[in-house]
């Protein structure tokens, strides 16, 4: 009769498991000893790192599989014990051990707790399942259920404890890309924040200023961050057999869709918010990579956090407080005055609309009925009147002499961040072209087509790269021509506000430039009159001053007949 043969089943939990003896290399040095003491030969050796509380585990699957295709080759399988086996408790662990009875397999523990079954009814040559027992069946069953309690009360203490810290603001866990973990005294306990990393913070802190500034789309915001030569983290994978490495992901280029996954982590603003805080958000104790108000804006209302008083956070879903209820065609391009011109009668914005006339035609007007009755003007007319008043107003002789300045240092406060993008540019450019240099080399050096043609392929997609980045820094990089060229043209816009409104299509820029010379959006009435109430830069025209005319003087509430006829509608 030939050796017997056995299988060796090893398992820990995790990849880091290895104290008191348990890890995969001391398990298998104490079973190999025990087949060795038995007379066994090891045929296969299965090594687990998976939950012992899972029924279903990789590695034992291969191992019943095992079985069915060396039928009657396998006596027994080793294990060091049984909370190596199971810590499902004795269902679980009977259940395994039923699934290698069904090949006539025994189960072995190195430290002899397992003894062999017999037959009860063995001396009247009979058997039956219930008459076959093992000797230690209490005994195992006892370890079995010691293995689930002992697993309960370690995760209860570790996890109960992780999530206890989260609570707190404390970081558990793999930090997300752009920080790092650090253990820091808190009291009289070490505890792990995270801290902003020097290495990859600037790439995601660059996507919220992006985002936040509103003027880029997520397509350009994307370019500019991979120009910058962003890739991925690479991330490694490991067996479960073995712990080696089995392949590495990661290192691709930034997409839309991850930059949007990104935006919406409030963790990048200092807030914790996980299924261990019920997914409320709380402050964390660790670095905010911006402020919640530049995360507020680069979600554009689809995540809005909210500060509430005690440091107490809420988080508000497709919020978008500029949005007023029964507003309708707020921002119609085609009256474009409506929103900072008010009615003098109840001191309101105008509404504008074209209704048909009996000809069919329609007659583009500004209107207002709020609690009083009809008060119309013709679009055409209401237009004039504010450009001929914008035709009478100069910026202030003061303001004049030091508007270079101003535009100046917002240059370079602009220049300042253009110039931190257009370094990361040229330093992935630089390693860019090493890495081409790199490739020609190995080219030269190789008669393989095979290799030459992968070779060449990378030479091309390396060369694309280059020349992008090139490009990209070309059209970021500020001239001081081009600022002195900026600087004459904005003070031509400044000095003719009537191609400044004009040149701004977007209603929304036309009400922020009127803010900007309105100290109080004036009313129909003061624009006809030319007395509006105007910003400390802005004056009246120095000729315009000494100009009387009708003009000059208060217009009441009711309009002058003269006004009535030349511009508004009679009122009903």
């Amino acid at each position: 009769m030939g050796t017997k043969k056995c299988l060796l089943y090893l398992r820990v939990s995790t990849t880091g498991q290895g104290r008191d003896g348990d890890s995969l290399e001391d398990q298998e040095n104490i079973c190999r000893r025990k087949a060795e003491s038995s007379n066994l030969e090891v045929a296969k050796v299965f090594k687990e790192q998976y939950s012992g509380r899972k029924q279903n585990r990789p590695q034992f699957n291969n191992l019943i599989n095992y079985l069915k295709k060396h039928p009657k080759e396998i006596d027994c399988v080793i294990i060091k014990m049984i909370d190596r086996f199971s810590r499902g408790g004795s269902y679980g662990y009977e259940d395994l051990k039923k699934q290698l009875a069904k090949f006539d397999v025994k189960l072995v523990d190195a430290y002899g707790v397992i003894q062999e079954s017999i037959n009860t009814l063995e001396h009247l040559g009979v058997k039956y399942d219930w008459s076959t027992i093992s000797q230690s069946s209490v005994a195992e069953h006892v370890m079995a259920e010691n293995a689930k309690f002992e697993a309960t009360n370690i995760l209860t203490r570790t996890i109960g404890q992780q999530i206890t810290l989260v609570r707190d603001g404390y970081h558990v866990g793999k930090c997300d890309d752009g920080f790092m973990s650090k253990k820091t005294i808190f009291g009289s306990k070490k505890k792990t924040i995270r801290v902003i990393d020097p290495e990859r913070a600037p790439y995601y802190k660059k996507m919220f200023e992006m985002r936040a500034a509103n003027t880029f789309t997520d397509q350009e915001i994307v370019d500019t961050i991979n120009y910058m030569g962003f890739k991925t983290k690479i991330r490694n994978r490991w067996s479960k057999e073995d712990s080696t490495i089995i392949n590495s992901v990661g290192n691709k280029p930034l997409t839309v869709k991850r930059l949007q996954e990104v935006i919406a982590r409030p963790v990048y603003c200092g807030v914790n918010f996980h299924k261990w805080t019920d997914y409320k958000p709380i402050k964390s104790h660790s670095d905010a990579l911006v402020d919640i108000d530049t995360f507020n804006k680069a979600n554009r209302g689809k995540i809005f956090i909210v500060k509430k008083e005690n440091d107490e956070y809420g988080i508000l879903y497709n919020y978008y407080p500029e949005k007023q209820a029964h507003r309708r065609n707020k921002n119609n391009a085609d009256f474009p005055l409506k929103n900072f011109i008010l009615c003098p009668l109840c001191n309101k914005p105008f509404k504008g609309s074209s209704p048909r006339g009996k000809s069919g035609k329609r007659f583009p007007i500004y209107h207002c009925d709020r609690g009083h009755k009809y008060y119309g003007i013709k679009k055409q007319s209401f237009e004039d009147n504010f450009n001929q008043l914008l035709n009478n107003i100069e910026m202030r002789a003061k303001f004049s002499k030091h508007f270079d300045l101003f535009i100046i240092d917002a240059w370079r406060t602009k220049k300042e961040d253009l110039d931190q993008t257009s370094c990361a540019i040229s330093r992935n450019l630089t390693d860019l072209k090493n890495q081409q240099s790199l490739v020609i080399d190995q080219l030269t050096r190789t008669n393989n087509d095979l290799i030459r043609i992968k070779l060449e392929e990378k030479i091309e997609n390396l060369e694309k790269e280059i020349l992008e980045a090139n490009s990209q820094i070309e059209q970021i990089d500020l001239k001081e021509k081009e600022i002195k060229e900026f600087i004459e043209y904005s003070r031509m816009l400044v000095e003719h506000l009537n191609d400044l409104f004009n040149f701004t299509e977007n209603p929304k820029q036309k009400q922020a430039l009127a803010s900007l010379v309105f100290d109080n959006f004036p009313n129909y009435d003061q624009i006809v009159s030319g007395t509006p109430d105007l910003t400390l830069i802005f004056d009246k025209k120095q000729s315009e001053k000494e100009t009387k005319s009708y003009l000059a003087r208060d217009v009441g509430i009711e309009p002058t007949p003269s006004l009535l006829e030349r511009d508004i509608l009679p009122l009903y």
